[in-house]
């Protein structure tokens, strides 16, 4: 992002909305960047869920979403995952992010596809609405789906 386009994206957003962004920020990076389960739940409050819809993966509360992401989603992750932005939707207590996710499937990802599927390039559209309390998260539900343009609109219609 240049420097104009932070300057407009500053300009737009409330200070709430700007908070909430970076509490979003802080917790994809710790999920994806420095793959801490302990900083991951340091950004949730103590009943926090996460909900993957279409296989429902997750958690309730931080003893269920600590054994989800140390065991089921951060060890597996594959190395080369790239998230690619698409668009950001940011409300007063909520925001809802729409992404691509680009990988080869060299590792099994029970949270997200439940058979492996070895050496397969993946770009996946993932879709995220985080909800707040006293700022932190208060509540995930995320949809993907892979190379099927049909469930990606079903998900939009049903939960955004």
């Amino acid at each position: 992002m240049s420097e104009r386009s932070a300057w407009v994206a500053r300009m737009s957003t409330t200070p709430s909305q700007e908070t909430l962004a970076r509490l979003w920020e802080d917790h994809i990076r710790h999920e994806f960047e420095t793959r801490s389960t302990e900083d991951t739940l340091a950004t949730m409050v103590e009943d926090a869920y996460v909900d993957h819809v279409p296989v429902l993966t997750g958690g309730s509360g931080k003893a269920e979403l600590r054994e989800f992401y140390a065991t089921h989603f951060i060890p597996r992750m594959p190395p080369d995952m790239e998230m690619v932005p698409i668009s950001r939707t940011i409300g007063s207590d909520q925001l809802v992010d729409e992404m691509v996710i680009k990988f080869t499937h060299s590792v099994e990802l029970d949270w997200m596809h439940p058979k492996r599927r070895s050496d397969r390039d993946g770009p996946s559209e993932l879709y995220g609405r985080l909800g707040t309390r006293d700022w932190c998260m208060s509540g995930l539900k995320s949809g993907f789906q892979t190379r099927c343009p049909r469930s990606v609109q079903k998900i939009k219609d049903t939960w955004l």
